[in-house]
């Protein structure tokens, strides 16, 4: 499960290494491309918003026709928006299976001035035990959008 789909390649990358995928963003018009040049990937483009409760359970119910689910969440990097992701998709990702939360760099950008995935991170995960943090996958690459962003279902 894809929470931001933008241009699609990142659904694209999933497909071919995970096989289905389901992709939400509130505009899929930019992800055309990447369908049209590749018609046949297992991939469901939905748009909408991620935290709209009935998209979430569409998505939900699409999820449990399948024995393991990760989640990526990588649209609205507000903390409160990746919050409330993670509330409704977390519960989704399957035990041994991942959540990973994109651009918690975010914080240190000098355009950014908002609470962003980290502090979604600090509020919903990091004293969570139904969570565990991957710091062994984080440090495959040091250099990261995605700081303290894997996070495996225990």
């Amino acid at each position: 499960i894809e929470c931001g789909s933008w241009t699609g390649h990142s659904a694209l990358w999933f497909s071919h290494r995970v096989g289905r995928v389901v992709s939400m963003d509130v505009d899929t018009r930019s992800a055309d491309e990447v369908r049209a040049a590749n018609p046949t990937m297992p991939v469901v483009f939905l748009e909408g918003s991620s935290t709209e409760v009935r998209n979430a359970k569409g998505i939900a119910d699409w999820a449990a026709c399948y024995g393991r689910v990760m989640v990526v969440l990588d649209s609205d990097h507000h903390a409160d928006h990746v919050a409330e992701e993670i509330r409704l998709y977390g519960p989704l990702v399957t035990p041994g299976c991942y959540l990973v939360v994109e651009d918690g760099i975010a914080e240190w950008m000098p355009e950014e001035d908002y609470e962003g995935p980290l502090q979604a991170i600090e509020r919903e995960l990091a004293d969570n035990p139904a969570w565990r943090r991957n710091i062994d996958i984080e440090q495959l690459s040091p250099i990261s959008m995605h700081p303290a962003g894997w996070w495996e279902k225990l």
